[in-house]
C-alpha cells in the first residue's frame, strides 16, 4: 500500500516539475527576447 502511494507521488511530482520546468522555460525564453 505504502509503495503505491509513493509511486503515485512519484507520478506527481513529475508532473509538477514538468510544469516548473515548461514556465521556468518560458520566462528564460522571455528574458532572453527582452
Amino acid at each position: 500500500m505504502e509503495h503505491q502511494l509513493l509511486a503515485a507521488s512519484d507520478k506527481h511530482n513529475e508532473k509538477h516539475i514538468e510544469e516548473i520546468r515548461h514556465q521556468m522555460n518560458s520566462l528564460y525564453t522571455d528574458f532572453i527576447y527582452v
